[in-house]
């Protein structure tokens, strides 16, 4: 257990010891968390910890944090506001800290932005008080990707630079290899695309030593995602075939359909249209079944411009009429541009 997570449950608060337990069976669990199984298993032992205390707030912001990565954000929300609510009645800064945290990382995941800068300042602001600097880096690391996402360059990498100087010093290698591949991210983001490349270089051996597959492959997707916007196709297929092979280590369905996703991608790109509609159907399937919108929506914009390449024009509407349904809620101006260049492309030809 952390030094936090000890300070906690060390506050003169009543947090039944069954439920305290359930609630560290998830940490477990969600800290190894690779497959859908894990997911579910870990959404049930925190509504159980939630039965025994109702008021709970680390186990309704974990299970919040469950919840959106299961794709159900609705039932994520609902629980990290009572995470918060409870935190607050509370005034335990450490417990305020942890709840504003996954706050935070959920409106980040859902890119609303100015929620997710909120709750991560609120997080830093109990931190600092907290003093304990390797938690006070993780905040800075995962606040610092929203000013990416806002267009504020300069704040993101001084965010991941500040976080990267703190786990040097205390020496946390798996954190420093985190670090790397999101300051890879940040000038994915920024189109410094070899400045990207070289930052995925310096987290992949790191990943690698400390066994930490899950991110390795993370990493070999969104670097072949690098290759293929620079029309570098022979390279972004040999990190995604790399990517294949260690998938085999752990089972992640979404993971699997990134790699299908991005498959459709470089086949897309080298004019292989046939191959690329065949990942393109694999990873639909994938991602209907995790619900997971924005996915499917950016599948569906692919597809379309597959078909209208192919000269299968009868099928385009369908495709951008489903885009556009899973796009309802979002807030993806990307999407949204995407989707309108389609859109013309199509109105062109009919």
């Amino acid at each position: 257990m952390s030094d936090n997570l000890k300070k906690i449950f060390k506050q003169k608060v009543e947090i039944d010891n069954k439920a305290y337990k359930l609630f560290l069976e998830d940490k477990f669990l969600s800290d190894k968390m690779t497959d859908a199984d894990s997911l579910k298993h870990s959404k049930e032992k925190l509504e159980k910890a939630i039965d025994i205390d109702d008021e709970f707030p680390q186990a309704y912001a974990s299970l919040g944090l469950t919840y959106s990565l299961l794709g159900e954000y609705e039932d994520a929300e609902e629980n990290l506001e009572e995470a918060i609510e409870y935190a607050e009645d509370l005034e335990s800064i450490e417990v305020s800290a942890f709840v504003y945290n996954y706050a935070g990382i959920f409106y980040k995941k859902i890119k609303n932005i100015k929620k997710s800068i909120k709750y991560f300042e609120k997080a830093i602001k109990s931190q600092n008080k907290i003093g304990d600097k390797h938690q006070l880096a993780n905040y800075y690391h995962n606040m610092a990707n929203c000013y990416g996402m806002d267009g504020n360059a300069d704040q993101m990498l001084n965010l991941i630079e500040r976080s990267q100087k703190t786990y040097l010093e205390l020496d946390d290698v798996a954190r420093l290899g985190n670090s790397y591949a999101e300051m890879g991210n940040t000038f994915k983001t920024l189109h410094r695309f070899d400045e990207s490349i070289a930052m995925f270089e310096k987290s992949k051996p790191i990943f690698l030593s400390e066994e930490m597959y899950f991110n390795y492959t993370q990493v070999l997707i969104i670097q072949s995602d690098v290759f293929i916007d620079q029309s570098d196709f022979d390279n972004a297929h040999k990190n995604l075939e790399e990517a294949e092979k260690y998938t085999r280590k752990f089972d992640n369905p979404m993971m699997n359909g990134r790699i299908s996703f991005s498959f459709a991608r470089v086949m897309y790109g080298k004019g292989d249209l046939s191959d690329a509609s065949d990942y393109i159907d694999e990873s639909i399937e994938i991602f209907q079944d995790l619900n997971n919108k924005t996915q499917l929506a950016s599948l569906y914009i692919l597809k379309a411009n597959i078909l209208i390449d192919m000269k299968k024009l009868k099928r385009v509407e369908k495709c951008l009429d489903k885009a556009e349904k899973y796009m309802k809620r979002l807030n993806d101006p990307g999407l949204e541009s995407n989707l309108q260049i389609t859109k013309e492309k199509y109105n062109a030809l009919i």
